[in-house]
């Protein structure tokens, strides 16, 4: 079969794996969802890390078996994670606790206690992150705050990605893009966790995991993970990335300006900077190819793709009776629904900030609201309301982006989960005012993962190849008519967050107040 290469991705909703051959066909795939626990008033959010393991150990021996591969042509294996989230582990090498994902909100008095002790401009200075946002550093103080005990079994902390690469290979390391994720304590210009902002913080430094580049090879499968995914023991590891940068590597982004959204469990809004260009209120962030000095600034509506989850989940019984019973895909049926309405939900505008509001606002006390709900509202206009939220948050993001000098270049690639969805795609088309494409090729992070283990061993001459596997389809023009239409419901969605300001703290307030013992 020749060389091949594997990719895993750990999104907030499920793990996901694959593994390609030199010509950048896709050999096999796998994915399944893994428990996402809130708790502590929509604060919490959870997820087990031996359980997505599990997950990946099963799907990656699966591929290899139902498709016949040879597991010694396997040169490669890289993986990448949804952050900012942690995984703690003891000496031993055990879980503690349930791990932090991505959408977890509980180190609110943490990010307070992180501005006292060194201030925004400082933190911004060094780590090129906003204070106001949360990190693995500030989940790692939380815990030191709040579970002392735990706390001091902390052998390493590390994120997802970083997690599954240790059960690889017995390796504790953080790729630089992670690194960025460490927030204030991450020297981003000079790759390295700075000792004097650890210090001053409460960050004990043995905690951390060791450093390296996202293309550099840094161990090799082990026996017991050989046992368990069916990989051959010695197979290189990849330091690994992002999960939106690798979605981003597989659709063919390496150079500067362009511009791709992933529709996963949040909708993430990428734009390649190359050079280090920090920008304020969004997140700046080291790209993986060529790690050493080159970037990428992002944005994220948080519960982005997560709405669509939620909505299937709890008021769509009728949609998984059908799927469940070999009828349509339950998000398939979702979106007919919504095609029924016309643009602008019939003045249903939705606020998309289930699980708080990041960038640009940077607000944890937002939460989802919906406005202009009348007699005639149907579940068609409460799908499409807010598939058209996400766009316009989004699009809040791409304003803060572009208003900082940053210049797209050519159309903005819809790439992953929902990007599924034509009907969703026309909505972000017809929001931005701005072409989009689709990237054809489904697979996402996995698929980049696997171009960034190819590229690292040596078995794919550079990442030229990303361009070349990439195709572009459905590429859309914005309709004029609809841009002026939801550009008067943009500036009405803003206008509404606007207002609900002082009511997100007063809510959250009352929630914590009244919360059940």
């Amino acid at each position: 079969m020749g060389n091949c290469f594997v990719g895993i991705d750990i999104g907030c909703g499920g793990a996901k794996a694959c593994i390609i051959n030199d010509q950048g066909q896709t050999i096999g795939y796998g994915f399944r969802e893994h428990t996402i626990t809130v708790s502590h008033g929509n604060v919490w959010s959870e997820t087990d890390p031996d359980e997505y393991w599990k997950n990946i150990c099963g799907f990656i021996r699966k591929i290899i078996t139902e498709n016949h591969i040879d597991n010694s042509d396997i040169r490669g294996v890289s993986v990448s994670s949804a952050v900012p989230a942690i995984a703690m582990v003891d000496r031993d090498g055990r879980v503690i606790n349930k791990g932090y994902n991505f959408l977890d909100n509980r180190a609110q008095d943490v990010l307070c206690d992180i501005k006292e002790r060194i201030g925004r401009k400082r933190c911004f200075e060094v780590s090129a992150y906003n204070i106001d946002e949360q990190s693995i550093t500030s989940s790692l103080l939380w815990e030191k705050k709040h579970r002392p005990d735990s706390y001091n079994k902390i052998y390493k902390v590390m994120s997802p990605d970083g997690y599954v690469t240790f059960k690889l290979s017995g390796k504790i390391v953080a790729n630089y893009s992670v690194a960025t994720f460490f927030g204030p304590i991450f020297d981003i210009r000079k790759k390295s966790f700075d000792l004097k902002m650890c210090e001053e913080l409460g960050v004990d430094f043995e905690k951390l995991p060791e450093l390296y580049p996202c293309e550099q090879v840094i161990g090799e499968v082990t026996r017991e993970a050989a046992q368990l995914t069916g990989l051959a023991a010695g197979t290189p590891v990849i330091a690994g990335t992002v999960d939106a940068f690798a979605g981003w590597l597989a659709g063919g982004a390496t150079k500067a300006g362009q511009t791709q959204i992933n529709l996963g469990t949040a909708a993430v809004l990428g734009v390649v900077t190359g050079k280090p260009m920090f920008l304020e209120n969004v997140w700046n962030c080291i790209y993986p190819i060529h790690s050493e000095d080159n970037y990428v600034c992002f944005t994220t509506t948080t519960t982005g793709g997560y709405v669509m989850r939620h909505l299937r989940n709890n008021f769509s019984r009728y949609e998984q009776f059908v799927e469940h019973n070999g009828g349509y895909d339950a998000y398939d049926l979702l979106n007919l629904d919504a095609q029924k309405i016309r643009p602008g939900s019939d003045g249903l505008v939705t606020l998309p900030y289930f699980m708080g509001a990041r960038t640009p606002e940077f607000n944890m006390n937002a939460c989802g609201s919906v406005f202009g709900w009348n007699m005639n509202t149907t579940k068609g206009h409460l799908v499409r309301s807010m598939m058209e939220g996400v766009a316009m948050s989004a699009y809040r993001q791409y304003c803060a982006v572009i208003q900082q000098g940053i210049v797209p270049d050519g159309p903005i690639v819809m790439n992953e989960g929902g990007a599924k969805s034509a009907l969703w795609r026309r909505i972000f088309t017809d929001v931005f005012g701005y072409p989009t494409v689709m990237l054809k090729n489904r697979t996402g992070a996995p698929y980049g993962n696997a171009i960034l283990a190819g590229v690292a061993t040596g078995h794919l001459p550079d990442y030229t190849v990303a361009e070349e596997w990439a195709e572009y389809v459905d590429y859309l023009e914005p309709d004029k008519k609809n841009n002026e239409m939801y550009k008067d419901y943009y500036e009405l969605f803003c206008s509404i967050y606007s207002h609900l300001q002082e009511d997100y703290d007063l809510h959250a307030f009352l929630k914590e107040k009244y919360a059940e013992e």
